[in-house]
Parts: C-alpha cells; structure tokens; sequence
C-alpha cells in the first residue's frame, strides 16, 4: 500500500519538476516570523524542493519533508516587551543577535552545512538582523535570496540599489503612513539617518568582531550580506498602499492568511451563542498576556464586563477572575477566530503578521500597540480608517469600553476592512505561487544577473545625480561669471573709449 502512494505522489510531480536543495536560515527572530520562514518552507516542499531550515524554535510538529536544526531557545521567549524602550530595544536586540551567532557556530550541525553550503541550491536568510548568517555566503555559488518579513523597509531594499522615496516611504519606527506631513517627512528622515548611522558605527563592528571569532578574515559583513539576487517582501500593496519596487523585490504579503477551519465544539458555542458578536483579544506570540501590568489587567476585566459583547481572550494563565461574557485560552488558532463570522473587533498589540490576517479576514481593530514596529502598524490602520489605536500610558476603563463602542457601532471600519479584504483575495496568483515561482527562477538563472539593477553600483551622490547637478551648477556659475567679466570689461572699453572722446 505505501510502495502504492509513493508511486501516486510521483506521478504526481510534473515531469519538467527539477527538486533544488534550499538552506533558510533565520537564527534570530520572533515565534510569528519562525511560522513564516515555516510557511515558505512547505510551500516549496509542496513543489517537491529538499528544505532545511536552521533557527532558534524548536519544531512544533513533526515534518518529514523539512530538516529543522535548533539552536537552543530564542531570545525573544521569555522577554517581557513590556519593559522595552527604544534604547533598551537597540541593545537587547544586539546582544541576542551576537549570542546566537555563538549558538550558530558552535553548533556541529551548522557548522558541517557551512562545509557542505555550496551544494544548496539557494540559501534564503531572514534578513531583518540576521547578519550573523553572511558565512554561509563566503564564496558561496548558488543563488541568494532575502526575506524581508516586516514588510516594506527602507534599509533591506536599499541593499539592492533601490533607493526608496523618502517622501513617501517613512522610517521602519515611525507611526507615520504613506501620506505625510512636512514635519513628519523630516522626522522621519532624521531618526533614520541618525539609527542608521548609529547601528554603522557602533553595533556592526561588534558583528564583525564576533563573526571574525569564528571565520578569520571574513569579509566586510555589508559586502556581502546585501548582495541577494532576490528580495521576498512580507507585504502587499492593497494593505498598505503601492511603493515603486524592483522586479527582484517580490511582495508576498498574507502568505501566512488562509480561509478558518471549524472552531473545537465548546469555543464555537461560546462565540456562535452571542447575539451582540465576539471581540478577540490576542497579543500575539512576542508578548504575552500575562505580562500585562496588573493595574491594566484590571482595566480590562473591568472594561469587559461593562460590554454586551462576548471576549475571548488569549490568556497564558488562570490568576484571573473573569466576568462571564470573558473566555480565555492558553493558546488560539488566530485565523480561525478572525475568519468566523462572530467576530465583530481584533484588539491586537499590531504586530505585522496579525494585522495583516485581520485585513485579510475583514476584521476592524483596536491597536494597542507595545514596541518594534507595533505603533507604525496601528498608526496605519487608525489613518485607513480600519481601526483606533489606545496607548497603554492613557487608558482607561471609560476609554476602553469607548473605544470598542466606537468600532463596533460605526460600520464604516467594517466596510473599509471588506474593501481590502477583497483586494487581498483577489489577486492573479495566490502569494504561495508567486514565491515559488521566483525561488524557482532565481535558481534556473543562477540569481538572474541579467536582473541586477544599474542601481547598485552607483553610491548616494551618483544616484540621485548629485554629481551632475553640482556639475552644470558649477559649468552654470563660471558661464555666468565669465559672462559678467565679459560684460563688465567691455562696459569699461565702451566707457574709456567715450571718455577719450571727449
């Protein structure tokens, strides 16, 4: 019966399939994007390619088509985000990012696939601070591929040539959208100059210090680190609005939203049995629930008993007495909840992965936002008009009930959400397809160098014709002065010749 199966799955695979060896490597990063590095990771073993996937999570299901190497437990697991400032983010992250390069190359496992890197096909890095990876690409032949899983971020493009607007595109932390105030524009411009400067000078040398440990002479990181033949970009321009991106630059977005399955028999009871609808309260897999300050617990409870509505709330704990429209749960399938036809509100910390299954399901949410990207996120849908944003410094019970009351009771959020719910569902090809697709062409045209953009090769000044401009202002200013020296001696021939005249 198996020899059976094997043969059907065989005939199944198309006779012009050719199966490529892919190493994804994502050593630091968060549980949600782990799940897409996963996501990606099957839906090219569904097309019959060998994965083998290196991170910080340890597998959480058992898959026979994919080899996971662990590296022992992420940094993000047990940090309370809550206690997280701007500085205090800069150096957490740059410290979990040197401890897991330790973790890495002292890993027998990783180090034998360092050895054997040139036999991969491709090598997909999550590229949002994974500089730790670039070893994998000393001298490396196959073909490079980037995953920006943030979305639209200036810095990972920029590492192809690409130079995004200014004007349009703000800085990764700023709450600003696309459409910008003059303020706002220069703001934005600073922060990221000034951070980006910052991270240059004071946290990349210590990236190659610690890199070096390991691989003596190894190349300038950025040299190297940026070269990818092919950006795949968590995001889509129906969510956020279009930005000019390269052919190599390929957005993703929803990859990880599918249709909900059917609820277990006591949650579907719970939601389907309230005639006001559900509003779900989740803070995704960074933070966690019972992180919560106490006194803004309370607020919470407090603020649910006051609603008609059923909450069901992801929960880790059971130290809480709940009002009885309150349900919570240790763990809770996301997609399902979104999609089912109860839930009126998502009140979500707005991390990228849950407002992007919100728009996708038709959900208007109540950002409550903590830190990394989380106010930018809220911020946007505020502006769309998908949502309201409550910071966790000014609420209030009255300003909790309010602002739920405000959402559910205006059905204009709803029937923004069921536009772009739409548009998201409506696209030529399904972003499972698209990723294979340019993995697969990468790969047949070794990077696809004829796709290199002109770009690349040109710093600031070249690119954005500063250069020239200096240039014909300069060839501008000495015709302008060479005219006025002409104009001036022959003003004075002209006046001498009068005055001999005379």
């Amino acid at each position: 019966m198996e020899l059976f199966l094997l043969m059907v799955a065989i005939s199944l695979i198309p006779s012009n399939a050719v199966c490529h060896r892919i190493l994804m490597l994502a050593p630091l990063g968060s549980w949600s994007e782990y799940q897409l590095t996963k996501i990606i990771a099957r839906t090219l073993t569904d097309a019959g390619h060998s994965i083998t996937v290196v991170s910080s999570f340890k597998p959480s299901t058992q898959d026979e088509l994919i080899e996971e190497i662990y590296l022992g437990k992420s940094v993000f697991e047990d940090k309370n985000i809550f206690k997280l400032d701007l500085i205090s983010t800069s150096t957490f992250v740059n410290d979990g990012r040197l401890a897991a390069a330790d973790k890495m190359y002292t890993n027998k496992e990783v180090l034998q696939l360092w050895r054997k890197r040139n036999t991969f096909d491709a090598i997909i890095i999550y590229s949002a601070g994974n500089e730790i990876a670039s070893p994998f690409l000393i001298d490396y032949t196959g073909t490079y591929i980037g995953l920006c899983a943030i979305g639209i971020e200036n810095f990972q493009i920029l590492n192809q040539g690409h130079r995004l607007p200014k004007s349009v595109v703000p800085f990764l932390l700023m709450s600003s959208g696309y459409h910008m105030t003059f303020w706002e524009r220069t703001l934005s411009l600073v922060v990221e100059t000034l951070l980006y400067n910052f991270a240059y000078i004071f946290m990349l040398p210590g990236i190659q210090q610690k890199l070096e440990e390991y691989f003596p002479g190894h190349p300038p990181v950025l040299d190297i680190y940026g070269n990818y033949s092919l950006l795949l970009i968590n995001s889509h321009f129906g969510m956020y609005g279009p930005v000019p991106l390269l052919p190599t630059q390929v957005e993703i977005g929803t990859l990880t939203a599918r249709e909900p399955k059917p609820l277990p028999e006591d949650l579907e009871k719970f939601m389907s049995g309230s005639s006001e609808g559900v509003i779900y309260f989740s803070l995704g897999s960074l933070a966690k629930s019972t992180d919560i300050p106490e006194n803004y617990k309370l607020l919470f409870i407090e603020a649910f008993s006051q609603l008609t509505q059923r909450v069901v709330w992801k929960y880790e704990g059971d130290d809480l007495e709940l009002p009885k429209n309150v349900l919570t749960r240790k763990w809770l399938s996301q997609q399902d909840i979104l999609g089912h036809p109860a839930t009126v509100l998502f009140i979500s910390h707005c991390g990228m992965f849950g407002t992007q299954e919100a728009k996708y399901h038709g959900v208007p949410v109540l950002g409550v936002p903590i830190a990394f990207d989380q106010p930018r996120n809220a911020e946007r849908l505020a502006r769309s008009g998908y949502g309201e944003v409550l910071y966790w410094d000014d609420m209030t019970v009255d300003k909790i009930v309010k602002s739920i009351n405000k959402i559910i009771n205006d059905p204009r959020y709803a029937q923004n959400l069921k536009v772009v719910s739409s548009a998201l569902k409506d696209q030529k090809d399904s972003p499972a397809e698209r990723t294979v697709w340019w993995v697969e062409y990468a790969i047949r045209h070794r990077g696809a160098p004829h796709m290199d953009y002109a770009g690349k090769h040109l710093n600031t000044l070249q690119y954005y014709m500063i250069d020239v401009f200096c240039f014909l202002a300069l060839v501008l200013l000495s015709w302008a002065t060479l005219t006025y020296f002409c104009i001036k001696h022959t003003l004075r021939k002209l006046y001498r010749k009068k005055n001999k005249e005379e």
